[in-house]
């Protein structure tokens, strides 16, 4: 895979927000997912909430488990998941309302703000 390749899978990757979850327990309002993903032979942490802001519970199960599983082949392992009432807000990265409005996400670290901008912008979020 090339840098490019793996640049292009890793905004992907964030793009979904949140998509590499575990699914488990949908009534929860929130899912936190921590992962490590290996981009051109170098680990990214990965540790992000999502709050579901009104979408049904089927949806957000949808999005949360999506890709739970990783893709080992090209270095993105299985996500860890939990459930919360909501997420903790204390964040260095917010993506406001993505998804037509129904969903904030909360990026706990410092890795990859550029590509985390432009997913949420993409998404029609506000990123701060």
């Amino acid at each position: 895979m090339t840098r490019k390749q793996a640049t292009l899978l890793f905004k992907g990757l964030i793009a979904m927000a949140g998509g590499l979850a575990i699914a488990a327990h949908v009534e929860a309002a929130a899912c936190r997912v921590t992962q490590t993903t290996t981009v051109a032979g170098q680990k990214i942490e990965s540790d992000l909430c999502m709050q579901n802001l009104g979408r049904d519970a089927a949806r957000f199960k949808t999005l949360c488990s999506d890709g739970s599983e990783g893709v080992p082949s090209l270095g993105v392992a299985p996500a860890k998941v939990v459930y919360l009432a909501a997420c903790p807000t204390k964040a260095v990265n917010v993506c406001e309302g993505f998804g037509q409005g129904t969903y904030t996400t909360y990026f706990y670290n410092k890795e990859d703000g550029p590509q985390r901008k432009q997913g949420c912008e993409a998404t029609g979020g506000k990123f701060n």
